[in-house]
């Protein structure tokens, strides 16, 4: 009985599930067999494949990135970590009142929290009046500030 020489592992392999690939085998000329884990594919609009994930860079954990479905390192939008800082805008409200109109210019719904003049947490009845401005109503008068974000 003759001994093969040669083994085409990569033939030998049975396909891969759906949406994963399997390990590539490589032999140089002096018959040293490697095995290739395969790179992540990410989602391109057809799906991705499983594999090695790319390593992140210096500091990327730092700025806060993640690996996103199209395999690429990046910093979730909004955070302020990818040029699009976060708008807030801070009012005073420095005559006691229950009825506080908050001209904030932010374009948008904010959030909206409010601390007395002692620095505790106040909640009151949050009306949008426009993407410009809110209403906020409270069962008493009092001062204080509301960061609108």
């Amino acid at each position: 009985m003759a001994l093969q020489t040669s083994i085409d592992l990569n033939s030998q392999t049975p396909a891969p599930p759906a949406q994963e690939q399997n390990i590539a085998f490589q032999a140089d000329a002096a018959g040293n067999i490697t095995a290739h884990d395969p790179v992540f594919v990410g989602d391109t609009g057809q799906g991705g494949k499983a594999g090695n994930v790319p390593p992140p860079q210096p500091g990327d954990a730092a700025a806060g990135k993640f690996l996103r479905a199209d395999g690429k390192f990046a910093v979730p939008e909004g955070s302020g970590g990818d040029g699009t800082a976060i708008k807030s805008f801070t009012f005073t409200q420095n005559l006691p009142s229950d009825t506080w109109v908050i001209e904030h210019k932010l374009g948008t719904y904010p959030t909206v929290t409010i601390v007395d003049s002692a620095g505790s947490l106040v909640y009151g009845g949050v009306q949008f009046d426009s993407l410009d401005q809110v209403t906020v109503t409270f069962s008493g008068a009092f001062s204080g500030t509301a960061v609108c974000k």
